[in-house]
């Protein structure tokens, strides 16, 4: 690819391969980690949003990641702080939430479908033509 192309726009580290994170209750970390995931944090119910949060900073800013995935129950106790700290640095890394050991919540808003959203500007549906 060219300099100044629009793949080295938008790769705010392009030289540099994106690494996987993690963050959720034990089970799911260990299982992320048992698959090969090296950036993790375990979040257990004692945890404070600013905690949570601070955890969530330091993951943006390591810059080989490029992919975090949060548990559904994580992301919805930190709604508001996360939805802004999502348009604070809106491309990397990217988010995707999913179920916990629990299952899924159901008032769930399917991240994929959301991020496709705000990069087309327009929602799309299954079956719609």
């Amino acid at each position: 690819m060219s300099p100044g192309s629009k793949q080295d726009q938008i790769t705010p580290d392009s030289s540099a391969e994106k690494e996987i994170a993690v963050i959720g209750d034990e089970d799911t970390v260990i299982g992320f980690g048992l698959v090969g995931v090296k950036y993790s944090v375990i979040i257990d119910e004692s945890a404070d949003n600013g905690m949570i949060l601070a955890s969530i900073k330091k993951l943006i800013e390591t810059p080989k990641i490029g992919f975090v995935f949060i548990t559904q129950r994580i992301a919805a106790q930190i709604r508001t702080e996360f939805e802004k700290l999502k348009k604070e640095k809106p491309l990397y890394p990217i988010f995707i939430e999913l179920p916990d050991k629990h299952g899924e919540l159901h008032e769930h808003v399917d991240p994929i479908k959301l991020l496709i959203k705000q990069a087309i500007g327009m929602e799309l549906d299954k079956g719609k033509t």
